[in-house]
């Protein structure tokens, strides 16, 4: 992946860590945003490394990730219960324009590294000046859960301002 994905996985698994969890939900949802963006590997480069947005047809390949990231994952003896769940929901949308699975049907686990995940990515691969890196993205995560996450797990408090 592009330089501008270097680091990614280990912030939202750092990130992951500070969730305030017990610690086998803490394990499972560690180890998932770790594990989160597996899939990737079987998606073209030309597709993942292209400067602009993805064309429809990339994007079919694109929401393709968490379902090669899990089948990729099964093979992982002793994962943590949650942590595939993690990887395969991590995409999801509560309003389920994702892939349909909608509200609580998402695991909890998923839902925490779905906005992790995207707080990873208004503060990182977004241009703006390294003082508003955090609190832009904690903006952007409160304007998501009126919208996007309406049902935010209450564990990301510590993601807000």
């Amino acid at each position: 992946m592009g330089s501008k994905n270097q680091g990614h996985t280990q912030r939202v698994a750092q990130l992951a860590q500070q969730a305030g969890l017990n610690s086998q939900d803490t394990k499972a949802l560690y180890l998932g945003a770790l594990l989160h963006d597996l899939g990737k590997a079987g998606i073209l480069d030309h597709v993942l490394l292209k400067a602009g947005a993805p064309s429809d047809e990339e994007w079919v390949w694109v929401g393709t990730n968490p379902r090669l990231g899990h089948d990729l994952a099964l093979r992982i003896p002793n994962l943590p219960a949650g942590t595939l769940d993690v990887v395969l929901y991590h995409h999801e949308r509560w309003d389920g324009l994702s892939s349909g699975v909608s509200g609580a049907r998402i695991p909890t686990l998923a839902q925490l590294c779905c906005v992790i995940d995207a707080l990873d990515a208004v503060t990182n691969f977004f241009h703006c000046p390294q003082g508003c890196l955090h609190t832009q993205g904690r903006v952007s995560i409160k304007v998501c859960k009126v919208t996007v996450w309406p049902n935010l797990p209450k564990r990301v408090s510590y993601l807000q301002a």
